[in-house]
């Protein structure tokens, strides 16, 4: 009897975890700058995206993901070197984005309203679906 209803809240609980991002939210923090984050569906990766003027569109590589909590999705450890990069690639050619550790390091789904949270310049932004 206690393993059947041991069973039942399990799946329950299962049924209820939205699924993990999937696809493009962005968020305009600028007249002139945008950020972003694309996961894919297949891996549990990430591309962060930055818009800092007209025609100034740069992309990371795929970067790993892990799930840390029930919807919080952080840069694998494993990456943590092309992460770096990227942010001084962008301080470099976005000088008014000055973006440094932990920006775009954590992410907090919210599956329910299908946005992200994350850090960025010493606040929090919301990324939303495009």
């Amino acid at each position: 009897m206690m393993f059947t209803l041991i069973i039942a809240l399990l799946t329950v609980h299962s049924l209820a975890r939205p699924p993990p991002p999937n696809g493009k939210y962005a968020k305009k923090v600028s007249n002139v700058t945008t950020v972003g984050a694309s996961f894919a569906a297949e891996e549990p990766e990430v591309e962060l995206s930055v818009s800092c003027g007209v025609g100034k569109y740069y992309e990371s590589l795929p970067l790993k993901v892990v799930r840390t909590r029930f919807d919080v999705f952080e840069i694998a450890h494993s990456d943590t070197n092309p992460y770096r990069a990227y942010l001084a690639y962008i301080r470099m050619v976005c000088p008014r984005l000055q973006l440094k550790e932990p920006d775009f390091h954590t992410f907090y789904y919210h599956g329910y309203t299908n946005t992200i949270k994350t850090r960025v310049l010493d606040g929090i932004i919301t990324l939303e679906k495009e």
